[in-house]
């Protein structure tokens, strides 16, 4: 996803998502194309409930790239991803 930043520096990131009935833990985050950390996102009860959770981002000013990644073929738990938000 595409994000823009009034400034740089870091910002809280939002991010929500339905993780079925068990936590994602093979999760990358990618900023600007750089692996910035493993993210592990908990289960939200069921296939129909969103969860959120946030995270601190260093950002350039303008345009940046966020993508959270499956790490390995076996984490199947993360059915959505709806949004990121950035604050």
């Amino acid at each position: 996803m595409t994000v823009n930043a009034s400034s740089a520096g870091a910002k809280t990131m939002t991010i929500r998502y339905i993780s079925d009935f068990s936590s994602c833990t093979n999760l990358g985050l990618y900023v600007n194309g750089v692996k910035i950390k493993n993210l592990t996102l908990a289960g939200t009860g069921g296939y129909n409930v969103w969860g959120t959770a946030t995270e601190t981002v260093n950002l350039n000013a303008g345009s940046n790239t966020i993508k959270i990644n499956i790490e390995t073929s076996t984490d199947t738990t993360l059915n959505a991803l709806d949004y990121i938000s950035i604050q």
